[in-house]
């Protein structure tokens, strides 16, 4: 879904290469959405991390013992 946000996003931007004064504007809105996309898919991963994040230790600490 967020793919296609961005591939939309970017064509827009090319096509109003051919609108003048519009293509700096539209550019910074592209931006901004590429941005943004990147915060929404990041945060649910930093917001479950630190509830999970004592099973990882577990895990790493049990792989970690030689004998």
């Amino acid at each position: 879904m967020l793919r296609n946000i961005l591939i939309k996003s970017s064509a827009s931007a090319s096509q109003a290469s051919t609108i003048s004064g519009g293509f700096a504007e539209l550019n910074k809105m592209t931006e901004m959405i590429k941005f943004s996309s990147i915060i929404i898919a990041a945060t649910p991963m930093l917001i479950i991390y630190p509830f999970v994040q004592k099973y990882f230790e577990k895990g790493f600490m049990a792989g970690a013992v030689k004998g």
